[in-house]
């Protein structure tokens, strides 16, 4: 329900800001509007006005711009008229919904009754806290390893894996490091187990930092291709990042797609 009011709120939000720009380009497009006829099989085009002839004034291909305006206004008009309907759908329902959602009564409850109680839906920070506490096996970390920390006191393998650690964890997204994951018996250690808390359930992030090296590319795309037989599908809960000796990772370009991704 909060994904609800959520999706709700930002659906009015771009309509809104849609109609607002295209109102202020129409205030600014010229008067009149666009008549377009065929004749000979050729198409005329003619300018209509209040003071102008009842057909309108021809135009010549020398007033290109104008033609074109013309067309726009009348598209961006069209266009107005048609999302003020569904706008007004969209604000309706959103008033429609409850001041309190069904994930949000258990929150709200009195502190000496939650125990009495087994919620149906738990809230998001009871939910978060829930997937933290569950036990979970991460691969053996070999101790002659590198020793190289995250923000979160993590050991990582990589510098880049300290990057991505520490941008997860700055965002406050929930997540584990080489979390074992059973595949119909074959078990396998994704570099990143994301728990995408609005949706509610985890995804994968893994990092190929060695794509200049031709085996370890092919050994990235069985990989892929071998988790989305399981049904990890690439973009839908399988993300990448990845690098090579010339293009190291790009800790801007992750943290937007992290955001894009996760939050």
């Amino acid at each position: 329900m909060r994904n609800i009011r959520e999706n709700l709120d930002e659906q009015i939000f771009e309509m809104q800001k849609m109609i607002t720009e295209k109102e202020r380009i129409i205030r600014s497009a010229p008067n009149g509007s666009l008549r377009i006829s065929k004749s000979h099989g050729r198409f005329q085009c003619y300018h209509l006005t209040d003071s102008g002839p009842t057909n309108g004034a021809f135009l010549k291909r020398s007033q290109e711009k104008l033609i074109t305006d013309l067309a726009q206004k009348q598209y961006d008009e069209k266009l107005v008229r048609s999302a003020k309907k569904p706008l007004a759908a969209l604000k309706l329902c959103r008033n429609a919904l409850p001041e309190t959602l069904p994930e949000e009564v258990y929150g709200k409850l009195n502190p000496d009754r939650k125990p009495l109680v087994t919620p149906i839906i738990l809230p998001e920070q009871d939910f978060v806290k829930a997937w933290e506490e569950e036990h979970w096996t991460q691969k053996y970390m070999e101790p002659e390893g590198p020793k190289l920390y995250t923000d979160k006191g993590e050991c990582v393998r990589s510098k880049s894996e300290i990057i991505i650690s520490n941008t997860l964890f700055h965002l406050g997204i929930p997540y584990r490091y080489e979390c074992a994951l059973d595949l119909n018996g074959y078990t396998i250690y994704p570099d990143f187990t994301v728990l995408h808390v609005r949706e509610r359930r985890e995804k994968y992030l893994e990092h190929f930092g060695m794509m200049a090296d031709y085996d370890y590319y092919t050994r990235a795309v069985n990989r892929i291709s071998q988790m989305a037989k399981h049904g990890i599908i690439l973009g839908d809960t399988l993300f990448f990042t990845m690098e090579a000796d010339k293009y190291p990772l790009d800790i801007k370009n992750a943290e937007i797609m992290f955001r894009k991704w996760f939050l």
